[in-house]
C-alpha cells in the first residue's frame, strides 16, 4: 500500500484498543508491529449499514416498553394471589414461623392449627433456634433470606478461579515459553515491570494471575496472532471483572494494565 491514511489502524492494533502509529523508516508498518516482530495487517473499510430514523426506533421502543408493562402487571398479579394462598396455609416453614405464626398457631381458632400441632411447630422452631445460638445475629439472617449472601460469601459471590490455563485455551508449557519470550525479547525494550529471575511462571500464575495473563497476552502477539486475539480478549475481561464489578485496588492490576497499555 502507498500510503496509510490517518484514520486508519491495523488488525493487531484495533484489537488491542491502541493507538496505530506508521513506522517512520517503514509506512507501510505500524511501530508496535515492528517492535512485536509481527504482521502488520490492514484490514480494507467495510461498508456502514444505514441506520434506521429515530422515529421507528422510538416506535419499536414504545411497543417493547408497553409489553414489559403487560409482563410485570400479570407476573404481580400471580404474586399477590400466591402470597394470599401461603398466608392462610396450615403448615408455615422458615425460622419466621416462631415470630410471626406461631402465636396464632396458639389460639387454636378456625382456620388455625390446634393445641397439638401448635406444640409441635413450638418445638421443632425453638429447636431450630437453640441450634444457631453460637451464631451472631446479622449471621443468623443472613441464611434466612434468599436475596442475602451466605456466610461463606461475606462480600457477594467471587469470579471463576478458572484461568485460560484451567480453561484450556492454552497449555502450561506454551504459558510457561510465552513467560520466557516476555522476559528474553520484551521486557529489554520496555523495562516497566521487573520479574526477578527466580520467579517462575507457575509462581506467578498463583500468586499475581492478573498480571501473569497480561504477560501472557503481550507474548503471544509475537508467536500466534490468533492466541493472541483470544487472550486480549480475557485480558479485558478481566479488567473488567476486577476494576468495575470487584472494585480491586493493587499495584499487581497497575503493572498488569502498564504491561498491556505497551504491548
Amino acid at each position: 500500500m502507498d500510503e496509510i491514511p490517518s484514520h486508519r489502524a491495523c488488525a493487531s492494533c484495533r484489537t488491542q484498543k491502541v493507538r496505530c502509529i506508521p513506522d517512520e523508516s517503514n509506512p507501510d508498518v505500524c511501530q508496535r508491529c515492528v517492535r512485536s516482530g509481527r504482521p502488520c495487517v490492514f484490514t480494507p473499510l467495510q461498508k456502514r449499514k444505514q441506520r434506521k430514523r429515530t422515529d421507528t426506533r422510538v416506535a419499536e421502543l414504545e411497543k417493547e416498553m408497553r409489553a414489559m408493562r403487560s409482563m410485570l402487571k400479570q407476573k404481580e398479579d400471580g404474586t399477590r394471589s400466591s402470597s394470599s394462598e401461603t398466608t392462610t396455609s396450615r403448615h408455615p416453614a422458615g425460622l419466621w414461623f416462631k415470630d410471626r405464626n406461631l402465636e396464632g398457631s396458639r389460639l387454636g381458632t378456625a382456620g388455625q392449627p390446634g393445641n397439638d400441632e401448635a406444640e409441635n411447630a413450638d418445638a421443632t422452631a425453638t429447636s431450630v433456634v437453640s441450634d444457631q445460638n453460637d451464631v451472631s445475629t446479622p449471621d443468623r439472617f443472613a441464611n434466612s433470606g434468599p436475596y442475602l449472601w451466605p456466610k461463606r460469601f461475606p462480600d457477594g459471590p467471587k469470579q471463576d478461579t478458572k484461568d485460560v490455563v484451567d480453561s484450556g485455551m492454552l497449555s502450561m508449557a506454551t504459558a510457561r515459553q510465552l513467560f520466557e519470550t516476555y522476559k528474553n525479547e520484551l521486557y529489554p525494550h520496555y523495562p516497566l515491570v521487573y520479574i526477578a529471575p527466580s520467579v517462575t511462571a507457575d509462581d506467578l500464575r498463583y500468586t499475581k494471575p492478573a498480571l501473569f495473563l497480561a504477560i501472557i497476552a503481550a507474548a503471544s502477539g509475537k508467536e500466534n496472532a490468533d492466541l493472541s486475539a483470544a487472550l486480549d480478549k480475557e485480558v479485558l475481561q478481566s479488567y473488567a471483572t476486577r476494576s468495575l464489578v470487584q472494585s480491586q485496588k493493587s499495584l499487581e492490576l497497575v503493572q498488569a494494565l502498564l504491561i498491556s497499555a505497551v504491548w
